[in-house]
């Protein structure tokens, strides 16, 4: 029996004493640091338990994650704004896949991971990839000291 591309098979034949790793995007674009955090997911799925989430919905990410290889990929829709039970959302899914560490790609995942932290009923730690080093104008340097994890 193949696994179709619409319903990929997450977990087969992996052990769950890895640690898990939730990878939180905005959205599956084509933008840069999401086809990083991609190339990463893909590299890390040997050794952790990988848990994808996107912010927004989208196409699966067939072809470009090895979605055989994650231990789960959760769809969350946000819409615009901030959206105030996003961060209980994401902390269900800390809890139920146990996850020890959270890895946010750019500032919106790494906002809304914070927030999921303070509601998790497990410590987790959160790290943010950004793609820019620069930050050019005071108010992005304010912004990072409220996005710090």
């Amino acid at each position: 029996d193949v696994p179709r591309p619409d319903r990929p098979v997450f977990g087969q034949g992996r052990s769950d004493d890895r640690p898990a790793v939730m990878v939180i995007v905005a959205r599956l674009s084509v933008g840069g640091a999401e086809a990083h955090t991609r190339a990463l997911v893909n590299e890390l799925s040997d050794e952790f338990r990988i848990v994808f989430v996107t912010l927004k919905p989208g196409v699966p990410p067939f072809g470009e994650v090895r979605t055989d290889r994650l231990a789960a990929w959760e769809q969350l829709d946000i819409g615009t704004g901030f959206n105030r039970q996003a961060p209980r959302q994401l902390a269900e899914l800390i809890d139920r896949h146990r996850v020890d560490l959270v890895l946010c790609t750019n500032p919106y995942p790494l906002a809304y991971a914070q927030l999921a932290r303070l509601h998790a009923g497990r410590r987790v730690r959160v790290l943010g990839v950004f793609h820019s080093t620069v930050m050019l104008t005071r108010r992005d340097q304010i912004e990072m000291l409220v996005y710090r994890p």
